[in-house]
């Protein structure tokens, strides 16, 4: 605790914001790792079935019996059955599919501009971390009596919040980006299933 201390002090006061960047960060890596476990997680086998020239929904439904029903995959499968139950209309069916897939979309990007946020602000708040430290340094050159230690001080608060930014921008970067392929992924498959259900009927 001691060390993180030291570090933030070391960084200037540019790392107070920059932590807070971090701990947002750290929380939508959390909500989007529970997120994709509730509602997105499913088995190797299911989702080869998906891709499957011959892709038959009674042996999808058969594999869905051990997934959560807060799955959208679970979720997908009830539209559907209800509209094979009750509906000999496929219109229908593309209505409420349409709106399922939109809606699922609107939840799985949820706080991910957030993400873009920070991917962008991280590095410029590293930068302006980097002049505060380095005017400090100026400062110091420029005055009567040199500090070698207050000098190496700016240096290394300058270096320091421009590393960190650097790193949150990173970090958030690739959970970006490997929310948006998850994303893109688990719809994709749903309008596959979606399709197959269409052509079904």
């Amino acid at each position: 605790m001691n060390d993180i201390l030291v570090f933030l002090k070391t960084g200037g006061i540019i790392m107070f914001p920059l932590s807070l960047l971090a701990i947002i960060l750290l929380t939508i890596i959390i909500d989007k790792i529970f997120f994709y476990y509730k509602y997105l997680k499913i088995t190797n086998n299911i989702e080869n079935l998906v891709y499957q020239p011959q892709f038959c929904l009674q042996t999808w439904q058969n594999s869905l019996k051990n997934i959560s029903a807060n799955n959208f995959y679970y979720d997908l499968w009830q539209l559907i059955k209800q509209h094979h139950n009750m509906y000999q209309n496929n219109t229908l069916l593309a209505n409420q599919a349409t709106s399922f897939l939109k809606k699922i979309e609107k939840q799985m990007f949820s706080g991910v501009w957030v993400l873009e946020t920070i991917v962008s602000v991280s590095p410029l708040l590293g930068l302006l971390g980097t002049i505060v430290g380095m005017s400090t340094s100026f400062k110091i050159l420029g005055s009567t009596q040199l500090n070698p230690a207050g000098i190496t001080s700016g240096v290394a608060e300058s270096l320091i919040a421009t590393a960190f930014g650097l790193v949150i921008a990173i970090i958030a970067l690739f959970v970006f980006n490997l929310w948006q392929r998850v994303a893109n992924h688990t719809l994709d498959n749903l309008e596959i299933i979606i399709n197959t259900a269409l052509a079904k009927k």
